[in-house]
């Protein structure tokens, strides 16, 4: 997940995505703990968003030619949850409906032969190890 360092002499949050979801490192500039802590769900919601998406369009296009009835309802579900509660709903409510999802995302998991295994491995059970550990935080 997204590794946070907080430089408060600076006022600045770094934030560090894993390495192997291509994206680069972002520096914001907070002036309370509530405007860090805001930025921070705000770029968490985005991250598991974006990866999810990603995941899925990915995994729409490995499946397509012998993607079966289950999977495509799967596909379904997971677009559904990510287009109907991503902006307007709290990290907390995201992180329980990507929760619910984890029998779906298992649906269309790419076997152990499949050069997207690494990937799903680090980036996508990592998230949700990382939704399970927050909603107990939570």
């Amino acid at each position: 997940m997204i590794n946070t360092t907080i430089d408060r002499s600076k006022g600045e949050m770094i934030l560090k995505y894993p390495d192997l979801c291509h994206r680069k490192d972002e520096v914001f500039k907070f002036y309370s703990n509530q405007q860090a802590f805001n930025i921070w769900s705000i770029r968490q919601r985005v991250f598991i968003k974006d990866v999810l998406a990603k995941f899925m369009k990915q995994r729409q296009y490995a499946l397509a030619m012998h993607m079966t009835s289950r999977q495509d309802i799967a596909l379904r579900r997971i677009d559904f949850v990510l287009r109907s509660y991503y902006e307007k709903d709290s990290l907390k409510l995201l992180v329980k409906k990507v929760i619910m999802l984890e029998s779906d995302i298992l649906e269309i998991a790419p076997s152990p032969r499949s050069r997207f295994y690494e990937h799903y491995v680090t980036v996508i059970v990592c998230l949700f190890n990382w939704c399970k550990w927050y909603s107990k935080q939570f």
